[in-house]
């Protein structure tokens, strides 16, 4: 895993969203995942860790903030994070269209920096994964608030 200064992800998100509001960083170090990791190891866990969807009790929301904690849990695992938070956030974000497998409307999802910089959105609901970049520029999602 990459560690970078979070800075770098501020500076990502505003480039994705230059008017969106951004909370202050958990941590001032981030250890970046690659995708591959993102994809396999860690959407497993995540499935293995996740409760169904409840609506108004357990919906978007929790599901984005519940797979920030299970991101802790799985690079401290493994070791990763020593001296260092993650890049694993959340963003809350209005879709116009479809963004994995979720339609139109206000929602909450995960907004990961991976190691070899590139920004995801990543959907704990059914762990698809999509890049940012292309889906704020067409339109598709138009994020609003980052919690990194």
């Amino acid at each position: 895993m990459k560690v970078v200064d979070c800075k770098e992800f501020i500076s990502d998100c505003y480039k994705l969203s230059p008017t969106a509001l951004i909370s202050p960083m958990r941590d001032g170090k981030l250890a970046c995942p690659s995708y591959e990791w993102l994809e396999g190891p860690f959407s497993e866990f995540v499935r293995d860790n996740m409760q169904h969807y409840v609506t108004e009790k357990f919906d978007c929301d929790d599901f984005a903030l519940k797979t920030v904690v299970l991101g802790t849990e799985a690079l401290n695992a493994t070791d990763s994070l020593i001296g260092c938070g993650h890049s694993i956030g959340i963003a809350y974000a209005f879709i116009n269209g479809e963004l994995n497998g979720v339609r139109d409307g206000n929602h909450a999802t995960n907004i990961v920096r991976l190691d070899d910089g590139r920004v995801v959105f990543y959907e704990p609901q059914n762990q698809k994964i999509e890049f940012a970049e292309p889906v704020v520029e067409n339109g598709t999602v138009k994020p609003y608030f980052f919690f990194l």
